[in-house]
This record gives C-alpha cells, sequence and structure tokens, in this order.
C-alpha cells in the first residue's frame, strides 16, 4: 500500500493539532519567499516555447481600504487588438481573473498563455489580480482583494472602455477558488446594503433577479465562472486529496501543498474549514445561488482536486445552475503550465472549449448557451461545428504529449470503466427548457 494511502486511512489531526505542530510564520514565509523565486524561474521558461504569451498593456495600483485589510494591490490589465483607438462607444467585456499558487506563490502574469486565447476569442480585456499571498497575508485577504478589485473595475470601467454587464471571472487552482468566493462575497455585499441585511440572516439571491438579471444600475453583472482544476472544499484534509488522485506520481509534492496549507489555513485551531468564502464546495445553498447561472469547470484526472471539483459541479447542477463540467484525461493538476519544450496540444483545446461556451454568453448574457449532447460527443459539449472539432482534438491528445514526466500507467482498467459509466441522459422535455446535466463522463 502507498503511503499517500496509509496516511489517508489515519485518523487527521484536529485543527489544535495543527495549530501546535505549525511552523512559524517567519519560516512559513523564507520558504515561500524562495518558492516565488524558483516559480519565477519556471514561469520564464513556461514563456520560451512559441507562441509567445502576451504582456501586460498597462497596470494599476488600487488601494485598498477597511473593512478590508488594509493596503494597494496590482492589477495587471491585457487589451485585445484594436483595444488603443476603440471607438468612444465601443465597451468590452471583462475577464476578471485570479491566478493559482497555493494561495502562497504565483503572480498574476501566469496565465498570459490562457489571456491569449481568451482575448482572441471573446474580444475582452483581461484584469489579472496580484492578490496578496499567504502567509503574510492567510485567508481570507487574497479573497477580499478579489473583492476590491471589482469594486475598482465597478468604479473606472468608464475610463477604461469596460462593460460592466458582461463580465466572467477565471481562475486556476487557488485562483478558481478566487473565482467562485470573491463574486459570492461581492454579491452577499450588494444584497447586504440593498436590503439592510444583518449577520445570520439569509443572504440568497431572489429567484427574479437571478433570472432575469434585473439589479441596480452600477453594480458588476458577473454572467459566468469559469475554473480550471481549483481548490473548493478544505473540510477534506489533504490525505483525503492524496488518496483520490488515481495517479499519485503526479500529486504536488508533501512539502509544497505543506507550505500552501500551513500558510492559508490560519490560524487552524480557529478557523471554520467550512467557511463558504473558503469552501464554496460545502456551502450552503443560499449562498450558491449567489453565483452566475452559467458555470464552467474544468479538473484534471491526474489530481487530488478533481473529486471535490466533480462534487462541486454536481452540487450546483444539482440547484438549477447551468454547468459545464469536464475531466481532462491523462493529465496532471497545472497541466497547461509546466516548463516544457512544446506546448501540450491539450492545452488550447481546453482553452478554446471554454471559450466556446462563453461565447454565446457575451452576446446575450440573459439567454442560456444552448448545451445539448451531440452523436459521438460527451454531454455538456456546445453544439457547434466548432465546438465539436476542439472537443476531438481534447479527446485525441496522446496522453504522453499532455503529461510531463512519463509514468508507468496501470489504470487502464479503471479507464475503461469510467469511460462506461455516463448516466447521466438529458430528456427531450428538459431540452426544451434549456436544461443541462453535468457532463461526469472522463474525456
Amino acid at each position: 500500500m502507498s503511503k499517500d494511502r496509509k496516511d489517508s486511512e489515519e485518523t487527521p489531526p484536529s485543527p489544535r493539532e495543527h495549530a501546535e505542530n505549525a511552523p512559524s510564520r517567519a519560516w512559513l514565509k523564507a520558504q515561500a519567499v524562495t518558492w516565488r523565486f524558483l516559480m519565477g524561474i519556471g514561469m520564464v521558461l513556461h514563456r520560451l516555447p512559441s507562441p509567445y504569451p502576451v504582456k501586460p498593456a498597462f497596470q494599476r495600483i488600487m488601494t485598498i481600504k477597511e473593512p478590508f485589510l488594509p493596503g494597494t494591490v496590482q492589477l495587471q490589465f491585457f487589451t485585445p487588438d484594436g483595444y488603443k483607438n476603440r471607438p468612444k462607444d465601443k465597451k468590452y467585456p471583462i475577464m476578471l481573473n485570479f491566478h493559482g499558487g497555493g494561495f502562497t506563490i504565483g503572480s498574476a502574469t501566469d496565465d498570459a498563455r490562457w489571456f491569449s486565447v481568451a482575448m482572441e476569442q471573446l474580444d475582452c480585456v483581461v484584469c489579472s489580480v496580484d492578490y496578496r499571498l499567504a502567509p503574510e497575508h492567510p485567508f481570507p485577504t487574497g479573497m477580499q482583494d478579489g473583492v476590491a478589485a471589482m469594486h475598482w473595475l465597478q468604479k473606472h470601467a468608464g475610463e477604461l472602455g469596460l462593460d460592466i454587464d458582461r463580465v466572467i471571472t477565471s481562475g486556476f487552482s487557488a485562483g478558481g477558488n478566487f473565482c467562485f468566493t470573491s463574486p459570492m462575497l461581492y454579491a452577499a455585499e450588494h444584497r447586504r446594503k440593498r436590503q439592510s441585511i444583518v449577520p445570520g440572516m439569509p443572504m440568497s439571491l431572489q429567484p427574479e433577479e437571478e433570472a432575469t438579471g434585473i439589479r441596480n444600475t452600477g453594480r458588476l453583472r458577473v454572467i459566468a465562472c469559469t475554473a480550471f482544476y481549483p481548490a473548493v472544499d478544505f473540510t477534506q484534509g489533504r490525505p483525503h486529496r492524496r488518496s483520490m488522485n488515481p495517479s499519485p506520481a503526479h500529486e504536488l509534492p508533501y512539502y509544497l501543498t505543506d507550505l500552501f496549507d500551513a500558510s492559508y489555513l490560519y490560524p487552524p485551531d480557529k478557523l471554520d474549514m467550512a467557511d463558504p468564502f473558503l469552501s464554496p464546495a460545502v456551502a450552503k445553498e443560499e449562498f450558491l445561488h449567489m453565483l452566475p447561472q452559467d458555470i464552467l469547470i474544468h479538473t484534471c484526472e491526474f489530481d487530488g482536486l478533481a473529486d471535490e471539483g466533480r462534487r462541486f459541479a454536481e452540487r450546483l447542477d444539482a440547484i438549477g445552475k447551468r454547468v459545464f463540467y469536464r475531466e481532462i484525461k491523462g493529465v496532471p493538476h497545472g497541466f497547461d503550465r509546466h516548463p516544457a519544450l512544446k506546448i501540450p496540444p491539450a492545452v488550447k483545446s481546453c482553452y478554446m472549449e471554454v471559450c466556446s461556451v462563453i461565447k454565446g454568453l457575451l452576446k446575450d448574457p440573459n439567454l442560456a448557451v444552448q448545451l445539448e449532447p451531440i452523436p459521438g460527443t460527451p454531454i455538456g459539449v456546445p453544439s457547434t461545428p466548432a465546438a465539436v472539432d476542439v472537443v476531438k482534438n481534447l479527446d485525441s491528445v496522446p496522453e504522453s504529449a499532455a503529461i510531463p514526466s512519463a509514468v508507468p500507467r496501470d489504470h487502464d482498467v479503471a479507464d475503461e470503466v469510467n469511460v462506461k459509466k455516463n448516466p447521466d441522459v438529458i430528456a427531450p422535455s428538459d431540452q426544451a427548457e434549456g436544461k443541462t446535466r453535468v457532463d461526469k463522463s472522463v474525456s
């Protein structure tokens, strides 16, 4: 039995035991600074393969005031062709992005390859948040920085030619958490102000507001959240997460995950791991209803976070959200940013698939994207010729091309079973109503 499996069977330490055994904050900071430097080198290598990722067009510094932790945070803006000479009446959709890195490392420029595809396909402006990192700034500072960025965009959208009615949040890994929790807190704030809600009272969106998009003028309207391999459930300890990875060799090393958890989840003896703004996958429905109607989640097969991402997608689907979910077969966590001489074909195929869904939303945010089953493709794939080509490309990528390190595979039997297990069938009546089921197939 592997060490990972043994760990999963042991009783996890209590929050108090975690606190007693946690390394000092000074030692965590020293480790974090070292890994930030090393990751910077890795990202330089990641940017070498052609096509070269886009660079920021400009930066802005926002000043954050109470009730959030006061400080300054940089926003990196990436703009599509023609933005400088745009007509005065043109407004661009906003892609608000949150980078990954275990809440501890990384920067707002890490996802530049995703920005290139998004800007080309969606003609949007990307605002990437350089949120404050742990251990210097543990939960909830980074998430609140995302909310502050939304307020900043709300205030400055006019001068930048941005459309506050067409906002998409995106995020990778830790940033995938923020792409849900920041808009959720933003919506909760709005409802407290509008209805004078006091702590402890329900804050769920009214059905008519969610369905019609009725809202106060001047507030950002998030029409979709798209997350790549997100961390969304901290009630499940790290041993459990590791046990869910069918390829332990592709799991992140202990020294990194221990650093991430000890840095962000602080103080562990007082922090509620089920806090909805920490673990949205287990949040009450009243909080989940604050999210936009359209949700896109991509997970990786060889990733301990895949299970919680799938469960989150199923919960959102169960409460009536329109969910596009896909588990990308044969790839590990962060498969799209490993240093390599060549970018794996699965990377752009994945990005293009997301854009093919979002395009319809940008044309009319009030309309649902029609996600209908297509013969020979998984349920949840947009029924357009371009989308079919994307799916074929994604499904036909050789696994060796997407996995940075060659590891013997012994999961063929499990893979075959997973492919056959696809109980979701959309009834004709559901199709007529525009309903979409979660795609649970391994693809």
